[in-house]
């Protein structure tokens, strides 16, 4: 797929914004109309330029700082849930592929 050089650093910018992990995310209809790109449009040209979809990315995201929260060993699998924007352990551990004592313990991943 060919894209604009101006749509590709649109993209870009809502990648930076999709992966910050703010109290309140904005939805990815909000970020598409910031990148002036449908929404349909915007998780097409997302997934071809990025290779995962703009929900797979923050998820990811989210995961990745729970991870990174775990290994300081200053907060328990709960606490890391909350922090990486997840509001309920038990949502987060099937999409971590990690159960919570593992989790704990640094081990599985």
């Amino acid at each position: 797929m060919r894209i604009r050089p101006e749509v590709f650093r649109r993209l870009c910018r809502a990648r930076r914004a999709l992966t910050e992990i703010p109290e309140d995310p904005p939805p990815v209809e909000g970020v598409a109309r910031e990148a002036r790109i449908s929404p349909f449009h915007f998780i097409r040209q997302f997934d071809a330029v990025f290779g995962q979809t703009p929900h797979q990315l923050r998820i990811e995201a989210r995961l990745a700082r729970a991870r990174r929260l775990l290994a300081l060993g200053e907060l328990r699998s709960p606490t890391c849930a909350c922090a990486a924007g997840q509001p309920r352990v038990g949502d987060s551990a099937p999409a971590a592929g990690v159960n919570a004592s593992h989790a704990r313990t640094g081990c599985g991943g």
